[in-house]
């Protein structure tokens, strides 16, 4: 029992420490950050030793909320949206699928209100829970190139349906324009907030304003796709993706968050279009691509389920 007692005294002491903080994260970083994994397609793979091969052109537009905390204070005002045009090649055997391409992007970022504020004193020289509006509150453009690439291990399960069950999707950009210039301008610190326990005139909570400053973004992540074929006679699919991965510093670190995603795609002859989900509790959007394809080339396969 002095074991359980002492688990339970130790659960109220952790309980009573962060009931005496409120600590908020204000963030901004590049505006493709956590969007610069955009779906690939890829030809279904060959059921013989051949390669199908493809060429993609499409586009990319997304929107949605900017850098939050679900329904912690701070950014709730955050919005973002942008476009992006990309060209890859890709290539499917039996055994995996390989992708690489080329992007560029525009967009605009908005800072609302309630992101990176200061807070006022009262009389007494108390901070009040009561933010001044933002000094950095407004839109932000941006644009940029990049280039990424796809690679994945490929089962054929039956008749009709690829398990790409295991892959690694990449990419790395670059960013330019006046959400790049604010991000240098916008200070490091922690804000006291007003909130928390108040012990001689200053609370223990506060805000931290974390931002990244470099114009390049790389990312790298884990995947696993489903890919189901109505009829490998006629050319449509649908797929299922799923991606978790990491961007480069300083967003791998435990003040930022992981990169992660479902993506919902339908392969009709040479369209292809997806949806994408995201980042609910962190930079919450919809990406909605269109792809069109170019210079299939498949080999003539021998049909194994004859």
């Amino acid at each position: 029992m002095s074991y359980l007692y002492r688990i339970v005294l130790f659960c109220c002491f952790i309980a009573c420490l962060s009931s005496c903080q409120a600590i908020y994260n204000h963030r901004l970083g590049a505006g493709l950050h956590a969007h610069d994994l955009i779906y690939q397609p890829k030809p279904l793979a060959s059921r013989d030793s051949g390669v199908n091969t493809a060429t993609y052109l499409g586009g990319v537009a997304l929107w949605g909320k900017g850098y939050h905390e679900g329904f912690m204070n701070g950014q709730s005002q955050d919005r973002h949206w942008l476009g992006l045009l990309q060209v890859s090649r890709a290539h499917s055997w039996n055994a995996a699928t390989v992708s690489y391409g080329a992007f560029g992007y525009l967009g605009q970022y908005y800072i609302g209100g309630d992101s990176f504020s200061e807070y006022p004193k009262d009389s007494l020289g108390n901070v009040m829970n009561k933010p001044l509006p933002s000094i950095y509150q407004g839109n932000y453009g941006f644009y940029g190139f990049g280039f990424r690439g796809s690679a994945q291990l490929n089962a054929i399960l039956g008749r009709n349906t690829n398990w790409r069950f295991l892959g690694v999707d990449m990419a790395y950009s670059r960013e330019y324009g006046e959400l790049t210039s604010i991000r240098q301008r916008i200070p490091k610190k922690t804000v006291n907030n007003g909130l928390g326990r108040v012990y001689s005139g200053h609370s223990t909570g506060y805000d931290r304003w974390i931002v990244a400053r470099q114009p390049a973004l790389f990312t790298i992540a884990a995947t696993t796709e489903m890919v189901f074929n109505s009829d490998p006679g006629k050319d449509r699919s649908f797929s299922m993706k799923y991606s978790i991965g990491t961007s480069s510093a300083p967003y791998g670190t435990s003040r930022w968050f992981t990169i992660s995603q479902l993506v919902a795609a339908y392969q009709y002859y040479q369209h292809t279009v997806s949806v994408t989900l995201g980042y609910f509790n962190s930079k919450p959007n919809t990406h909605l691509s269109y792809h069109q394809r170019f210079g299939y080339k498949q080999k003539k396969k021998a049909n194994l389920y004859e």
